[in-house]
């Protein structure tokens, strides 16, 4: 990566922000020449300093690993992780502090899930495991031609992104040449604005989430506004499934390819798409998929279950995403990488809700009025008309009716104004277990929007 004046910027806004970014994507860089065998060798030594790490100073992997018999020195190959329990979100619930290590040497910041299954997971995140994760995405952008400074436009909606956007990192953004465009309420006159932002500023891509980038597209396509002419090279979607119609859309009215990414707040970037269409997976995270509790064989479907092997200040050791996706068939990809590459991810299709006015609200937007409101185990939003949401809820002690009117008044701010809120509480054994999961906002008038 060329030495320039955004590259020094982003360096140093790494260093003061104590990560190691650049070192884990030069890092990255080499290991994307290693041959599979030379790979999996790298992958075990990491693998192996992070479980004898965890044992050492986390509480709850030192009695998993006793009661299970599980020695991390003794380890000799990757397939011994097999013999540490998963882990699932509901061991984690609640009990946060017995997975942090007490070693007492890294900085942890608070997140919390997007809740796609209604029920939001505190977490911690280190600086060694968000600089491992800015890296590959450093990674993915390299793949695809750009570099650190090219013109990027962002269609983002995260709250605490939006909410914690200071002057200082809206400096830091315009000097590397990112521009934020929030996607949680799209609108026509918001989307003629972005458009006619992405036709002036002319970026080499665009990021965001999948079902907000086809709304720009499809919005652009039926009104003749062209963006094929400005020289975007790709179009990165995440976050949500993405459809085979959409990514066709998106591709004409870009005139560029779209590499899609799977991954997420409590996972990271797990696997992303390169120019041959390989969905490979981050070599700094240990994926399985598992099937009846083994391995899933080449081509079946299995729950998804990842080690980030950065993750030292919080462990995420065979940690059960929620979601499911299909091991590929081994062959290796013709971009030449070793990196594992899988067939497809399952899930992460959620309905946008429509507002009174007409606007399009992304449901992550819902979704945070539940993320710090400890009294809900569960939600989900049910839209039965623009001006009426039906709010089922499971809740615990913590819960009072005191909290009904400010859940009220943070739907009516995302909605834009006051409407109807029902509330409905429900028992957790009443939750449709067979239903998709990802489902935690339902639009039954969606269809007239789409």
């Amino acid at each position: 990566m060329e030495l320039s004046l955004p590259y020094i910027i982003y360096s140093i806004n790494e260093q003061l922000s104590g990560r190691n970014t650049l070192k884990l994507y030069n890092e990255l860089k080499d290991v994307e020449s290693y041959s599979a065998e030379r790979l999996k060798n790298w992958q075990f030594e990491k693998l192996k300093a992070l479980l004898i790490h965890s044992y050492r100073y986390t509480q709850h992997y030192k009695e998993a690993f006793d009661r299970a018999g599980f020695v991390p020195e003794k380890m000799s190959c990757l397939k011994d992780l097999r013999n540490v329990p998963i882990l699932a979100k509901e061991d984690m619930r609640g009990n946060e502090r017995r997975f942090i290590s007490n070693d007492r040497k890294r900085r942890l910041e608070r997140y919390a899930t997007s809740g796609s299954t209604g029920h939001p997971l505190i977490f911690y995140y280190s600086n060694d495991r968000f600089s491992a994760n800015r890296a590959a995405y450093l990674l993915l952008y390299n793949i695809w031609g750009l570099k650190i400074g090219d013109r990027e436009a962002v269609l983002w909606g995260s709250s605490r992104d939006v909410s914690a956007y200071s002057i200082a990192k809206q400096i830091r953004d315009k000097l590397l040449h990112t521009r934020l465009l929030p996607a949680f309420r799209l609108n026509e006159g918001i989307m003629r604005e972005y458009i006619a932002l992405i036709q002036k500023y002319r970026p080499k891509d665009i990021f965001g989430y999948a079902h907000s980038i086809y709304l720009l597209a499809r919005f652009a396509k039926n009104r003749g506004l062209r963006l094929d002419d400005i020289g975007v090279k790709v179009v990165f979607t995440t976050a949500e499934l993405l459809h085979d119609f959409q990514r066709k859309l998106i591709e004409e009215v870009f005139g560029c390819r779209v590499s899609n990414s799977y991954g997420g707040r409590d996972s990271g970037l797990v696997a992303f798409e390169c120019p041959e269409g390989g969905m490979h997976l981050n070599p700094n995270i240990i994926t399985e998929f598992i099937k009846d509790g083994a391995p899933a064989g080449p081509g079946e479907k299995g729950e998804i279950v990842i080690t980030d092997l950065e993750s030292y200040g919080m462990p995420f050791i065979r940690y059960k995403t929620g979601d499911e996706g299909t091991r590929g068939d081994g062959r290796a990809c013709k971009c030449g990488r070793a990196f594992p590459v899988i067939k497809e991810v399952l899930g992460r299709n959620t309905d946008h809700v429509v507002s009174p006015k007409g606007d399009l609200i992304h449901p992550l937007a819902l979704e945070y009025v539940f993320r710090d409101i400890e009294g809900v185990d569960y939600f989900k939003i049910i839209q039965k008309k623009e001006d009426e949401l039906v709010v089922e809820m499971v809740i615990n002690q913590k819960f009072n009716k005191n909290l009904e009117p400010v859940i009220m008044d943070k739907i009516f701010q995302v909605m834009g104004q006051p409407i109807s809120v029902i509330f409905r509480y429900i028992k957790e054994g009443d939750v449709n277990k067979t239903e998709d999961k990802y489902k935690f906002v339902v639009s039954e008038i969606m269809d007239k929007y789409r």
